[in-house]
């Protein structure tokens, strides 16, 4: 594209060619990249008062998780996009959330884990025993047992 035309968007532009390259803009530091990247997603519809963070995106995945545990077993899993749509997180934060709770140096560390292809999710073997002992490791002020 001309440069010219980049000159002329301005603001936009820089921010357009830094999220393509995956470079921070003039002036911003990768601290305040990461600043913005972390900030919460306020929720859109009615009653929602308070923005949707990562961690209360993990708590309701793991709660929605352990239900269809105790409704179907250790292998009832989800289909991940349909469940980040039935309840209502963006994209962006699912993904964070997701990332946090399937890294597990083993398979009986993982809270939440997926199928080969990614596309559904269930409780890894950790998510199962704190699903069984009614325990969400996600929920703020919720009693951790080892």
């Amino acid at each position: 594209m001309p440069m010219a035309l980049w000159e002329k968007l301005g603001w936009l532009g820089t921010k357009l060619i830094s999220a393509a390259t995956g470079e921070t803009s003039p002036g911003q530091s990768a601290d305040s990249l990461a600043e913005e990247q972390d900030r919460p997603v306020p929720i859109k519809g009615p009653g929602a008062a308070a923005p949707l963070t990562v961690d209360k995106a993990k708590e309701l995945i793991f709660d929605r998780l352990c239900k269809e545990y105790k409704a179907r077993g250790a292998g009832a899993g989800l289909e991940s996009e349909a469940l980040r749509k039935e309840l209502a997180i963006p994209e962006e934060i699912f993904r964070w959330a997701l990332g946090g709770m399937t890294s597990g140096a083993t398979a009986s560390g993982l809270y939440v884990d997926r199928d080969y292809t990614g596309k559904r999710i269930f409780l890894g073997m950790r998510g199962q025993f704190r699903c069984q002992d009614g325990v969400n490791p996600f929920a703020a002020g919720q009693p951790v047992k080892k």
